[in-house]
């Protein structure tokens, strides 16, 4: 059977009729804003990983952000509850869709949760029932 695609062609994808849009920055950022305005603590640290931030770090807590709940499961990279448990904080997961935070014991998600990998990262998915409604918006 032939090739689609000869083995020498090189595939080029056409952009030109893509239509895209300008956000309003991301999830992480704005959790990061409303966690500031709503608690008065500063951020010390950002987290990132080889694709950019995936969290921030202030003096009690690390945050993180979802869009949505996944059914009843939640997840984050397994190096940000590595260092939240390494620093004796608590995670905090902003909720997009809940426009709400969660606080998580990281202990618990270590123990409890399920270990995957997305490409070369490790997550980990826990129940978003292990965590407790903390602010709201």
């Amino acid at each position: 059977m032939p090739d689609i695609i000869p083995n020498n062609t090189k595939w080029i994808p056409i952009v030109s009729d893509v239509e895209l849009k300008k956000g309003g920055g991301s999830i992480l950022y704005n959790a990061m804003q409303i966690y500031r305005i709503k608690t008065n603590r500063r951020i010390i640290n950002k987290l990132s990983d080889k694709v950019g931030t995936v969290a921030y770090e202030s003096d009690d807590v690390i945050l993180c952000a979802k869009n949505y709940i996944y059914g009843y499961i939640v997840s984050c990279h397994k190096a940000i509850v590595t260092r939240a448990i390494q620093t004796n904080k608590q995670l905090y997961m902003y909720i997009a869709d809940k426009d709400s935070f969660y606080s998580f014991n990281p202990v618990d998600i270590l123990a409890d949760g399920i270990v995957n990998h997305r490409g070369q990262t490790e997550m980990i998915n826990f129940k978003i029932g292990f965590g407790t409604r903390v602010l709201k918006n």
